[in-house]
């Protein structure tokens, strides 16, 4: 070989591999700056600095496309700043991929149905849960949150079906639940629309979940009302009233009205002693009885009766006012002035028709928030 011709080659060869290693060293050098953008953005999420995790898993994946984790956690901190449709394009699009493993799959269905939740597509968060539940069928998610989507959902049969699977709810949270449920299926599809003896028949379902839930004994008597067979709501208020004495206001108004106009004077008298017994310390029983006494006629009695209770109970600004007025009926109005400047002196407003989980506004007794849809929030 010509030794010119081979200086020719070796110079060529060392040129090249010169060239590789700039490269390999810049690709390197690219690769570094990429991760550590995916790093930086999995630190913001650590601090909950949202918006600048985005925007450093936005630069990352413009370099690497093949990283399907970053993509998951990208949609989900979408969905959580507000953007909840670009979360869900990006979780569906993510499923056409053919590089996903099992375990990635199912992670991206549990972040659709939670795109679908934050948009309030039940049906097909619904949807994405139970195929959850086909590739996995001890799926926590899935198995603790499908009871939640179908009564999102309103479908109450359902709900209730999924509850009695539910395994990590104790039975008593569980029947009650399941009562609530039933109750609502029947304000839904018969109360609602005036049919209240097909409303009855599923409300005397709902009691078989748990006899000792009060809420079916009030819509019960509601329901009577509503057809003007008084006598018989008396007879089921009279039964939520023993189950839950402490809600008993709920059916105070309606219940003494409709027993004086039936003049079944004396049987209010016992119905309210009854729950004192019970329930000895029950503002509103306390103040039904004294005003049964003043529908009698005997203001003294009145008087007694809330004396007797503020000895325990001092600062009852509802007694207070209730004691005032019927000094005034008496017609001892510096009495009553005085215990009405001491209520203003110590008056906090307060609105008991505030759920106590989402701050929602109602105007009528419930069991099921309408916002928030938990139970109990605006009672106890």
């Amino acid at each position: 070989m010509n030794i010119t011709l081979f200086i020719i080659l070796l110079l060529a060869a060392l040129a090249l591999y010169i060239f590789l290693l700039i490269k390999r060293g810049k690709t390197r050098r690219e690769t570094m700056k990429t991760d550590s953008l995916y790093t930086t953005g999995l630190n913001h999420m650590l601090h909950n600095e949202n918006q600048k995790a985005i925007e450093s898993l936005q630069e990352y994946l413009k370099h690497n496309t093949r990283n399907i984790d970053a993509y998951i956690k990208l949609g989900g901190l979408l969905r959580k700043t507000g953007q909840a449709k670009n979360a869900l394009n990006i979780h569906e699009n993510l499923l056409f991929r053919q590089d996903i493993t099992k375990d990635q799959q199912l992670s991206i269905l549990t972040q659709l149905c939670e795109d679908n939740i934050a948009l309030e597509n039940y049906t097909n968060a619904i949807e994405k849960a139970k195929e959850i539940l086909k590739q996995d069928k001890h799926n926590r998610y899935a198995n603790e949150n499908l009871y939640k989507l179908y009564r999102d959902a309103h479908q109450w049969e359902n709900a209730i079906d999924a509850l009695k699977k539910n395994h990590k709810i104790d039975d008593a949270t569980k029947n009650r639940l399941m009562t609530i449920f039933k109750v609502q299926e029947g304000l839904e599809s018969y109360f609602s629309k005036g049919k209240y003896h097909d409303a009855r028949l599923i409300f005397r379902k709902a009691i078989k979940f748990d006899p000792t839930c009060e809420v079916p004994y009030y819509y019960m008597g509601l329901s009577y009302i509503k057809d003007q067979r008084e006598e018989d709501a008396v007879d089921w208020w009279e039964k939520f009233v023993e189950i839950n004495p402490e809600k008993a206001h709920l059916v105070f108004p309606d219940l003494k009205k409709i027993l004086f106009n039936l003049g079944k004077f004396e049987r209010i008298n016992t119905f309210l002693r009854n729950i004192l017994k019970e329930s000895p310390e029950n503002t509103e029983t306390i103040i039904a009885l004294a005003e049964f006494y003043e529908n009698k006629g005997d203001i003294s009695q009145s008087i007694a009766i809330i004396d007797d209770h503020l000895k325990n109970k001092t600062r009852d600004t509802e007694l207070m006012i209730s004691l005032a007025k019927f000094y005034a009926v008496k017609e001892n109005c510096r009495k009553s002035a005085e215990i009405l400047a001491d209520v203003l002196a110590n008056y906090n407003l307060s609105d008991i028709m505030i759920c106590s989980s989402c701050g929602h506004k109602v105007d009528e007794p419930t069991w099921l928030c309408d916002n928030c849809k938990k139970t109990d929030t605006f009672i106890n």
